[in-house]
């Protein structure tokens, strides 16, 4: 893949991160992660899942059908339970105004995820109160904006991982200076 077609997924998921809550730095409790590559069938779908048990972290995951697309044509959530993995694809975005944080939203399932208190990804049954179609152009919007914004360069702690590749072949050493409050 080269420079410029990486560049595009890695910036989108950032955009999106940053417009679900989460901030573009690690944080002490680092509870998820961004990902995206091509769309994800039910092979692709398993392996992310495992990624994400083997990361202990949720992952969110853009399928994108082709580089030249203007943004992926699915978005999929690895959200970890207590003894399994949850797959769910067919996610959508929905902003409640211009301010607060988007959230990810499952249709079929009939709930959404909301980045909660401790910034881990939060399940909650039941769809958006207000307008669906008119939440999902709006968040759609957010993040567009949000991606016109982010620098044309590749993050110091992004890995590209080949498919079928393991996390632990890539995750990062762990680093010094870890934030501890006495209260």
């Amino acid at each position: 893949m080269n420079t410029n077609s990486s560049l595009k997924l890695q910036n989108h998921a950032l955009a999106v991160r940053r417009e679900l809550g989460f901030p573009l730095y690690g944080t002490a409790n680092q509870s998820a992660k961004f990902t995206a590559a091509g769309v994800a069938d039910i092979a692709r779908g398993l392996e992310l899942s495992v990624m994400a048990r083997d990361m202990s972290r949720d992952l969110v995951y853009f399928g994108w059908a082709s580089l030249q697309d203007e943004q992926p044509v699915s978005i999929a959530l690895a959200f970890r339970e207590e003894h399994f993995v949850d797959w769910i694809d067919g996610c959508t975005l929905w902003a409640a105004d211009h301010e607060v944080p988007l959230i990810l939203v499952d249709e079929i399932g009939k709930q959404h995820f909301v980045r909660a208190a401790r910034g881990a990804f939060e399940r909650r049954e039941g769809l958006p109160a207000k307008k669906l179609a008119a939440g999902k152009r709006l968040a759609m919007r957010r993040v567009r904006r949000t991606l016109a914004a982010m620098p044309w360069e590749v993050a110091s702690d992004n890995v590209w991982m080949p498919r079928g590749a393991s996390w632990a072949d890539y995750e990062p050493q762990p680093k010094d200076g870890t934030c501890i409050r006495f209260s």
